[in-house]
């Protein structure tokens, strides 16, 4: 009985309370066109998300057809070496509220001598602040519209870039989960979310779980399309799959494309979103998986949660672990208060062993030293031995002051 109450418990604090009314919200982001990228893939591409009433982010690499970077604002390429067909797709779609155009770097290029690769991040901030003056500056003038949205190539910057940014007048950065971030500053922030490939899944788990209150930012490249040339083994599609795929999902309950307008004017993009997310992806209970799986405690991959659903659930991750661990280590303490006193000769030598085990159970999950799925039944065992170890201490001392 007892035994039910504590799992229901655990089933109704683990579980995420949906805002009133909450949907799950899908949103596009399109990386790398270019004057050299496919024009038709991407008019049907737009057109696509057109017809579920969906918006894209399109990363626009403003110099993709130049090798050397200017010194400075003077001695920047005279054309963006866009076709005039090039142009107009974007302003087309962009005239509809289909597309929002974001600075893609400068030519795209990777400038990273180890490690990830980067074209922005690792140069000094007065060299980024000119790449991304001249990037914004280029596509205003050939699309006449303002653009201050910017997607890092790579999706790799650092706090040099961020200052960069600040100080050439952009207002949105959409790039991974990770890096720096300013909280003080007018930026606002879209971290990137899953390959068309997996969308449907990341829709599919998010229903599934009960995880509503978020948003899915399926990222595209030219290269997740059969048009498009393999690259890194990638899974590649049609793009009229991926216009049925969009309409599957837009024909869910609880589901539906949000547009650009409603994205950029009426949704959170703030830095306590993205630190609230951060939170409960990097949590250790999350790393750990210290939770059973049924509790569905545990953050979707690629799914934007909403400030206050990730902080709820972070919340309900911290009470849930110390409901179930609490409640091991004190019924294990109840139980071996009266079973070890049968066997006092044993005591202090079983006390002493489930104490090392308990320590060691501990010191092995902080050093990480074991594979993932063990860590939730190795944290079971250390409460339980701690718990043991506990009650058959005080139970042998409470038994010596009654018989003294």
């Amino acid at each position: 009985m007892r035994l039910s109450l504590l799992l229901a418990a655990l089933m109704l604090l683990a579980s995420p309370v949906p805002a009133e009314a909450s949907e799950l919200k899908i949103f596009l982001r399109y990386d790398d066109y270019s004057h050299a990228s496919d024009l038709d893939m991407e008019r049907a591409l737009f057109e696509a998300a057109r017809d579920v009433r969906g918006g894209i982010l399109v990363g626009v690499i403003p110099f993709g057809g130049s090798s050397a970077y200017p010194s400075s604002l003077e001695d920047a390429p005279t054309s963006a070496g866009f076709s005039d067909a090039k142009l107009e797709l974007l302003r087309e779609y962009a005239s509809r509220g289909t597309v929002e155009i974001a600075v893609h770097g400068f030519n795209h290029s990777n400038n990273a001598a180890s490690g990830p690769k980067a074209e922005l991040a690792g140069l000094p901030e007065s060299s980024q602040s000119v790449l991304l003056a001249l990037g914004m500056a280029r596509l205003e003038s050939a699309l006449g519209s303002e653009v201050t949205a910017f997607i890092p190539p790579y999706n790799q910057y650092d706090e040099h870039t961020l200052q960069a940014l600040a100080g050439s007048g952009y207002t949105l950065l959409s790039a991974g989960m990770g890096g720096p971030i300013h909280p003080d500053s007018n930026l606002t922030y879209l971290p990137r979310g899953p390959q068309p490939s997996r969308a449907e899944q990341v829709v599919a788990a998010a229903l599934a779980n009960g995880h509503t209150d978020a948003t899915v930012i399926m990222t595209l490249h030219e290269y997740d399309f059969e048009t498009a040339g393999a690259k890194d083994g990638a899974s590649r599609m049609l793009v009229g799959e991926l216009a049925d795929s969009l309409k599957r999902m837009d024909g869910l309950d609880g589901v539906r494309f949000i547009a650009t307008s409603e994205l950029l004017e009426a949704e959170d993009l703030s830095p306590a979103r993205l630190r609230a997310n951060r939170k409960i992806r990097e949590s250790f209970i999350t790393r750990y998986r210290l939770l059973p799986a049924w509790l569905h405690a545990y953050p979707v991959a690629d799914l934007y949660y909403s400030q206050r659903s990730a902080n709820q659930m972070y919340l309900m991750q911290l009470l849930a672990f110390a409901v179930l661990y609490g409640a091991l280590a004190a019924a294990a303490t109840l139980l071996s208060w009266g079973l070890l006193q049968r066997v006092t000769g044993h005591v202090k030598r079983t006390v002493v062993v489930l104490g090392t085990l308990a320590a060691s159970g501990v010191v092995a999950m902080l050093t990480n030293t074991l594979p993932c799925e063990l860590f939730l039944p190795l944290a079971v065992a250390t409460s339980c031995c701690t718990g043991i170890a506990v009650g058959g201490a005080v139970g042998s001392r409470y038994h010596r002051s009654v018989v003294s």
